[in-house]
């Protein structure tokens, strides 16, 4: 028996398993997988993704793409390890991409491309149909696209269908619109006259309503853009062509032939600041009209408001000839000239800068070829120079800021650059003199010293840059500054002096003289007109160094609002607190807590707050107790055993309210 257990054969290994998929195509749905293992596998196990092993029961569902491992095992081991991918599994739709060319109206048929894209299983049919079509409709209906694009003749909703190789399917619907292959209407025309004349025909051609472009040609030459009525002096043909957006157009022809020779001289114009006056040649008449109007018989001199004229005019003999149209454009300046004169007169008896805007105004809305101009602007010059002479003797007199700051303006408006140097100087010397009474630079925070030597730059090397950035620095300092209004005080003069100098150089457009004057007004009164106006008129200019100088000056303005609110805040607080020191109240306690709360985050708001709490201890020992412990914990916050103490100490405070209170302070960020 020995022998015959030594020659008996060993177990061998079990076959590896067989894996197949069914289905083994591209589908969207589940793939079933099935294990096949050799008959003397007395272990049956597979894994998914590397996963852990488990015994094989029968079909795998796989819902997604992965790979199945099968083994088989006996008493002699383990088999090799089987492998299949399923990769066939695709349940994302594919994706379409629609766009049109041409896009802007045409009169010709419009090429609608199709870009279909699929990662996985691939795009496997293309299709179009007119309308709005759900996927099912293609199922047995819609257009094979070929070559990535479809053409269509009309305007609509068309459908786009795609379906991949798995059988995931996409719609997409894009509108033509643009489509247009109707031609306009044909022009019309009216003749200024159709009985015999002497006199030119003017021939006014009305165009179709969508017509983009209108055109007229003379005597078959060359087509030319139609911007107001044709004047005929000789007989001939005119031809009008209207052409609509998508290309379409239409022509039509109108004759003159009614013209005949005989001269008539125009009539002579005379043009006074408020009155029109004609010459009338013996034995005929003159009729006007005044902006397109209708004609009217001319009787004697016609007075005018002030304002813009489009001017006509024409002589008529007794046998109803007329005379080629005078045509001139006049502008009658009447009203204007009666105030500026006005105004000089004033402005001479009372010199204000005031007065002197205001006239500086009147003169410049003059029109150009006004004689009267160039007197009222020297006059104009001179009473510029008295004032400026008044303000700096002002100045002489009583030295401050204020007076320096006036005569800097008045002087600043001076085009005489001999007395302007001059005037410059003494203010120079006056102001040297009240440098000692500036604020101490070391008692100041840093963000104000920041905005101080930046406003003093700005003065000191006018550039818009420059004046930009002192904005940006006080823009920094915190509202409860103490010397923030002072700094806002020091920048509004330095922007008064830019002002002054860019009124003396006269290159502003009325766009940005307006945005400008919009913006002083809101600094010297502001409300939420002045400030819905003055953002209106900046947003309005074209991006550049101005328009970003201006936008600072109306965030500075806001916040010099805000500043103003936040101090009076301040104001209030600090009155509360001083009362509830005195009275030692709680509802006074209460209440100035109530108004410190409201202030915002900083020096001021940290001191009141410092004035509450030690007024809180003293009523207390153990609220004074919990108050250190907490400025302890609060100062070392990566030390926990401060924390527990502040929290203890907490505990021992009687007052639920104010327990309640120590805890938000505590675990306050």
């Amino acid at each position: 028996s020995l022998l015959s257990s030594r020659s008996e054969t060993p177990p061998a290994l079990p076959a590896a398993p067989v894996i197949q998929a069914s289905p083994s195509e591209w589908t969207n749905q589940s793939v079933q997988v099935t294990i096949q293992y050799p008959d003397d596998a007395t272990t049956k196990e597979y894994r998914i993704n590397g996963g852990a092993w488990q015994p094989y029961t029968g079909p795998i569902t796989m819902t997604q793409n992965g790979v199945v491992e099968a083994r088989a095992g006996n008493q002699a081991g383990m088999s090799e390890t089987a492998r299949y991918a399923v990769s066939n599994i695709d349940k994302t739709a594919p994706t379409l991409t629609l766009s049109q060319d041409p896009g802007s109206t045409t009169n010709r048929d419009v090429a609608v491309y199709a870009s279909a894209a699929d990662h996985e299983s691939g795009v496997n049919v293309l299709k179009w149909a007119s309308g709005s079509q759900p996927a099912e409709y293609f199922a047995s209906n819609g257009t094979i696209i070929n070559g990535g694009q479809f053409v269509v003749q009309a305007n609509g909703v068309y459908t786009v269908y795609v379906k991949d190789k798995a059988g995931n399917e996409a719609v997409k619907t894009i509108t033509v619109s643009n489509i247009d292959k109707e031609a306009p209407a044909a022009p019309t025309f009216t003749a200024s006259k159709t009985t015999p004349t002497s006199q030119p025909v003017t021939v006014t051609v009305q165009y179709p309503n969508d017509a983009v472009k209108k055109e007229y040609r003379l005597n078959g030459g060359a087509w030319q853009t139609y911007t107001e009525p044709i004047v005929m002096a000789q007989n001939g043909v005119i031809e009008a062509r209207a052409t609509d957006q998508a290309g379409n157009a239409s022509v039509a022809s109108y004759a003159v032939s009614n013209i005949q020779t005989i001269t008539v001289s125009q009539p002579a114009a005379h043009v006074l600041p408020d009155t029109l006056m004609f010459d009338v040649p013996q034995g005929t008449t003159v009729q006007v009209k005044l902006n397109g109007g209708t004609w009217q018989p001319y009787t004697g001199p016609i007075t005018l408001p002030d304002g813009l004229y489009d001017v006509e005019a024409k002589t008529v003999d007794s046998e109803g000839n007329e005379s080629q149209v005078l045509r001139m454009s006049v502008a009658m300046y009447g009203e204007q000239l009666f105030r500026a004169q006005q105004l000089a007169v004033q402005t001479v008896q009372q010199p204000t800068k005031e007065n002197l805007a205001s006239l500086e105004a009147a003169i410049q809305s003059l029109p150009d070829q006004a004689p009267e101009k160039e007197s009222l602007m020297e006059q104009l010059e001179r009473t510029k120079e008295t004032l400026a002479q008044q303000r700096v003797e002002a100045a002489k007199a009583n030295p401050s800021e204020e007076t320096i700051q006036a005569a800097k303006e008045a002087v600043g408006a001076v085009k005489n650059e001999t007395k302007k140097r001059q005037w410059t100087e003494e203010l120079q010397k006056l102001e040297a003199s009240l440098q000692d009474q500036q604020p101490n630079e070391e008692a100041m925070s840093v963000e104000a010293l920041l905005a101080k030597k930046a406003i003093e730059r700005a003065e000191k090397h006018p550039a818009n840059a420059l004046l930009k950035h002192a904005y940006q620095k006080v823009a920094a300092v915190p509202l409860d500054d103490p010397h923030l209004s002072m700094l806002q005080e020091a920048l509004a003069r330095v922007q008064a002096q830019y002002d002054a100098r860019e009124a003396n150089n006269g290159k502003s457009s009325q766009t940005l003289i307006r945005a400008k004057a919009l913006a002083k007004a809101l600094e010297q009164a502001y409300s939420s007109v002045l400030l819905n106006q003055a953002q209106k008129a900046v947003n309005a200019l074209p991006n550049g160094e101005d328009k970003a100088l201006l936008q600072a000056r109306i965030d500075q303005a806001v916040r010099a609002q805000e500043s103003a609110r936040v101090q009076a805040q301040i104001e209030n607080a600090a009155k509360a607190v001083a009362q509830a020191e005195t009275f030692r109240t709680k509802s006074a306690l209460d209440r100035a807590e109530e108004l410190v709360k409201g202030l915002p985050d900083g020096q001021t708001k940290q001191a009141l707050q410092a004035r509450l709490n030690a007024l809180r201890s003293a009523q207390d020992p153990a609220v004074a107790k919990a108050v250190k412990a907490i400025q302890l914990a609060k100062r070392y916050p990566s030390v926990n055993v401060f924390y527990k103490r502040a929290v203890d100490a907490i505990q021992q405070v009687q007052d639920e309210e104010k327990r309640e209170e120590l805890t938000n302070l505590l675990n306050e960020k």
